[in-house]
């Protein structure tokens, strides 16, 4: 995997410091979706007390996460921070989530990535 500057230039991912406002300015606004396999999410869980939600997502085809989107992300002007392992699924469900009509999604990068999310048992701690 190439290093963290690499793929977040190649990858469009959300500046951390925008990604840290946007969470401490407005905590219960926020949706982490998780478009990781299951598999991975087991290997790595991303614990906390923000609202999370999991559809997986290939690096493309969105098309399950566009079927189920009204479902779990009924708020077109939610802030939703999007991850995955490495950021590029992120990148093709946030494409995916701004062609419906999404008007705040923000690439995280991968679950490694999010080092200034501080992970408690059930609290996600901004660092």
């Amino acid at each position: 995997m190439a290093d963290y500057d690499t793929r977040a230039q190649e990858l469009g991912f959300a500046p951390k410091e925008d990604i840290k406002k946007i969470v401490n300015a407005s905590k219960d606004d926020v949706v982490f979706l998780d478009v990781r396999g299951e598999s991975e999410i087991a290997e790595d869980p991303f614990k906390g007390d923000y609202k999370i939600v999991y559809t997986p997502c290939s690096r493309t085809d969105a098309s399950e996460l566009v079927k189920k989107s009204k479902e779990i992300l009924p708020d077109k002007e939610a802030k939703v921070i999007v991850f995955c392992r490495s950021g590029a699924r992120a990148k093709t469900a946030k494409q995916a989530l701004e062609a419906e009509g999404y008007t705040k999604v923000y690439n995280a990068g991968g679950v490694s990535d999010m080092d200034y999310l501080t992970k408690k048992e059930n609290a996600c701690v901004v660092s």
